[in-house]
């Protein structure tokens, strides 16, 4: 399995009473900088993959390691957390793998995820 987070929009730098607008969703380095930091603590490079339709997803490990604590930490930070699980993906999907991580081209019949 992998597993993908994705996080609603959430604007920090808006001020203190602002909740959050659910609409267009990031994965956790977009946002907020507290995550950011939070992914260099767990060990996740942040690799150049250069084809923007790649999505990245934690491999069983990295959900171990990284993507839990991450989930965790954007539902305290005030995110609505939405975890896309899904099977291995083809090896003609795959633009980027390390043991944590994985990026991966979406197929055309699943859109972009």
């Amino acid at each position: 399995m992998i597993y993908r987070i994705v996080l609603d929009e959430h604007l920090d730098y808006l001020g203190e009473g602002y909740h959050g607008k659910y609409g267009k969703m990031y994965g956790p380095m977009n946002a907020c900088a507290e995550l950011g930091k939070l992914m260099d603590e767990c060990g996740l490079d942040g690799p150049k993959v250069s084809n923007k339709r790649a999505r990245f997803y934690f491999t069983e490990k990295g959900w171990r390691v990284a993507g839990r604590r991450l989930a965790s930490e954007a539902r305290k930070h005030g995110h609505t957390v939405k975890c896309i699980r899904r099977k291995n993906p083809r090896q003609s999907q795959v633009v980027y793998r390390d043991e944590l991580q994985v990026a991966i081209l979406p197929r055309k019949e699943e859109g972009a995820q």
